[in-house]
C-alpha cells in the first residue's frame, strides 16, 4: 500500500514540475519578445496584417491577421503583444498542447489543421496601437523565428 502512495505521489510531484515549467517557458517568451531589439515591418514568408476596429467608447480590438504563406509552413505557434494591452494573457496560438496548425500555399484542410491564415485578437485602450509579433515555423524540419511590428 505504502508503494502504490508513493508512486501516486511522485506522478502528481512530476505533474506539478512540467505545468510550472510550461508557463516559465511562456514567461520567459514574453520577457524575450519585449526586450528584442531588431524588428522587421513584414516576412519574406507570409503575409501580416493588423485590424483595429472600435467597441465600445476607450475599448479597441485589434486583430493580427497572419495568412497567405508563401512557403510550406509546419507546426505555426505566434503571441502577439500589443502596447496598452489590458491583462497579462497575450492572444497565442500553437503553444497549448493538442494545437497544431499548417499554412501551406494554396492548401486548405481545415480538418487535418492547414489553414488558410491564423487571427490573433485582443482589446486596447487605444484606436492606433503598435504590436509586436513573434511566430516561428518549421520549413523542411527547420526552425525559423520571425519578430514583426504592426502598427495601425
Amino acid at each position: 500500500m505504502k508503494k502504490i502512495l508513493v508512486c501516486l505521489l511522485i506522478c502528481f510531484a512530476l505533474l506539478g514540475c512540467k505545468k510550472e515549467h510550461d508557463t516559465s517557458i511562456y514567461d520567459e517568451m514574453i520577457l524575450e519578445i519585449k526586450d528584442y531589439q531588431d524588428y522587421k515591418t513584414k516576412s519574406e514568408n507570409f503575409e501580416s496584417k493588423l485590424y483595429v476596429s472600435q467597441l465600445e467608447e476607450n475599448r479597441y480590438q485589434y486583430d493580427v491577421v497572419i495568412n497567405h504563406p508563401k512557403v510550406k509552413m509546419d507546426d505555426v505557434r505566434a503571441i502577439v503583444i500589443c502596447e496598452s494591452e489590458q491583462g497579462y494573457v497575450y492572444p497565442s496560438f500553437g503553444f497549448e498542447e493538442g494545437e497544431h496548425c499548417y499554412l501551406y500555399p494554396d492548401y486548405i484542410d481545415q480538418e487535418n489543421n492547414y489553414y488558410e491564415g491564423i487571427r490573433l485578437s485582443g482589446i486596447s485602450k487605444k484606436d492606433k496601437v503598435v504590436c509586436r509579433l513573434y511566430i516561428t515555423y518549421h520549413i523542411n524540419q527547420e526552425i525559423v523565428e520571425e519578430y514583426i511590428i504592426l502598427e495601425g
